[in-house]
């Protein structure tokens, strides 16, 4: 006897096999499986709808939290301030990653200003995916990152860890110059986001939109 509902994308399937006693389950077995199911229904929506109300509250908490590391943002707090945005980033975009790079233009390197494993990374300025968007100041939004021929397979072999789906955007500022026409934009930080976690889709073109309008806020704060 089975009885299946569809709850959006998510199904709930109640399956009962080898009656007790009898040969075969009854009518009444049919109806009471079918009254199991349309429960289990209404469970699994209840479930989903709490879910999206929590990660709801996890993205605005994170979004309002970023804007008072903005706002109160200072030369003492400069570390605190990098790792807050960070952190807060992944929450907002729901990614299982999230690594920023300060460029450092003197040393042609970029290095990471907060990472899951507490370790510092250094790049040279030009490399890989990261240091792509750097160099061009563009985002870069990739569905699958061993498709990328400036993805670097070696990290992923060396730590076990698969990255499938890549969201990098460049955080910049106005360069100095004499008009108007000579202000150019100037890469001071990109951000990374990895393996987007409720999608096997990559991340979205919202995603890609409201990172970019995080990046412009942040430029200035982190020259």
């Amino acid at each position: 006897v089975t009885s299946e509902y569809s709850v959006e994308r998510s199904t709930c399937l109640m399956c009962f096999k080898n009656k007790a006693s009898g040969k075969t389950f009854a009518n009444q077995c049919l109806e009471d499986a079918e009254s199991l199911s349309y429960f289990g229904e209404m469970l699994l929506k209840t479930y989903l709808l709490h879910k999206r109300e929590v990660n709801n509250e996890i993205q605005c908490t994170a979004l309002l939290d970023i804007i008072k590391a903005v706002g109160t943002a200072n030369d003492e707090a400069a570390n605190s301030f990098l790792f807050t945005v960070s952190r807060r980033s992944q929450e907002l975009f729901r990614a299982e990653k999230c690594t920023m790079y300060v460029v450092d233009k003197p040393r042609e390197i970029l290095w990471s200003a907060s990472t899951d494993s507490g370790k510092q990374i250094k790049l040279p300025l030009g490399s890989g995916i990261v240091g792509a968007v750097a160099t061009s100041c563009k985002t870069v939004n990739i569905k699958n990152a061993y498709e990328d021929s400036r993805f670097n397979k070696e990290v992923d072999t060396q730590t076990g860890y698969t990255t499938k789906s890549i969201l990098c955007a460049p955080v910049t500022t106005h360069a100095t110059g004499e008009g108007d026409k000579d202000r150019k934009r100037e890469c001071v930080a990109v951000i990374q986001l990895i393996n987007k976690s409720t999608s096997d889709g990559g991340f979205p073109k919202e995603d890609e939109e409201l990172l970019n309008q995080l990046c412009e806020i942040l430029g200035d704060r982190i020259t």
